[in-house]
């Protein structure tokens, strides 16, 4: 599968963001240098026709490759698996969880107001 980079940018009050794709690093980075470099009204155009007009102050430009982000979404997937997993291999060994399911064994509701 060939890499796909994009750029995505920031502009506006409200912080929108609009992205463009292309087929090379270079032309992605071409068009990512013009934007973060002039602040005024520009149009841009990628390698599959989207067409972005940017009529704001540009708050940030970020260039990715989709193909290495997607490399990073899996690693932290198998990252919150791990986490996932140890938190039930301590959660199965903590007393408290043990006896009641971490609800108090003897005592009724836990209130903030003594006596009630």
């Amino acid at each position: 599968m060939a890499d796909i980079f994009v750029v995505t940018v920031t502009y506006g009050p409200r912080a929108t963001q609009d992205s463009l794709f292309f087929k090379t690093l270079d032309s992605a980075a071409t068009v990512r240098d013009a934007i973060a470099v002039d602040g005024n009204v520009r149009g841009f155009s990628d390698d599959f026709g989207n067409k972005l007009t940017v009529f704001e102050e540009v708050q940030s430009v970020r260039l990715s490759n989709m193909e290495k982000s997607l490399d990073v979404q899996i690693e932290q997937s198998i990252w919150h698996a791990r986490a996932q997993a140890k938190t039930q291999r301590l959660a199965s060994s903590d007393p408290v969880l043990k006896l009641g399911g971490g609800l108090p064994v003897a005592g009724g509701n836990i209130s903030p107001f003594p006596g009630r």
